[in-house]
């Protein structure tokens, strides 16, 4: 008999859009009071979707990129679950553009040296990139899940301060 799933929406509403990100060093997307953070897995093969959407705006000079960076942790400090290579040159001066975020995280194995795999892809008009971005892990990634951690998604907008993004929402759907 093939396994049964369940959807449950881990994260809470969102009542506010987070905290707007700039600057040149990777960043809380997500931001802190709505980071996608995952209580420890109770079993092996729990998968998580996590949803976002919100707002940028690029600077005038347009010569910047996007980088962004999955990790199991609450931080930037946490585990990184593979980093998108650095996109092409953004488009200049784009206000208030729309963006959406999907990314799948699938926790393989628990435990000190416990495993998992994820994928993440950023997607904007093309006015301000001609392609998504994407991250993801390449294989399987070490991570510990003795004390939880969460769904975390740096971004890293390179190249100019005036560069910024804002989070209206985050959803984290648990699928089993």
């Amino acid at each position: 008999m093939p396994r049964q799933y369940f959807t449950a929406i881990n994260s809470p509403i969102q009542t506010a859009s987070a905290t707007q990100i700039t600057g040149t060093s990777e960043a809380d997307l997500l931001g802190a009071a709505t980071n996608a953070v995952i209580s420890t897995p109770a079993d092996v093969g729990l998968i998580y979707r996590l949803r976002a959407a919100g707002i940028m705006t690029t600077p005038a000079s347009g010569a910047t990129t996007i980088t962004m960076t999955p990790r199991w942790g609450t931080t930037t400090g946490g585990t990184s679950l593979g980093a998108s290579a650095a996109s092409a040159t953004v488009g200049a001066s784009q206000t208030n553009v729309p963006w959406q975020l999907d990314g799948t995280l699938v926790i393989r194995s628990l435990g000190a040296s416990g495993t998992a795999v994820a994928s993440a892809v950023l997607t904007v008009p093309p006015a301000v990139l001609a392609s998504q971005v994407v991250a993801g892990s390449n294989g399987n990634v070490t991570i510990t899940t003795t004390s939880g951690g969460g769904f975390f998604i740096g971004m890293t907008l390179g190249g100019s301060a005036s560069f910024t993004m804002t989070t209206q929402y985050c959803l984290l759907e648990s699928l089993t």
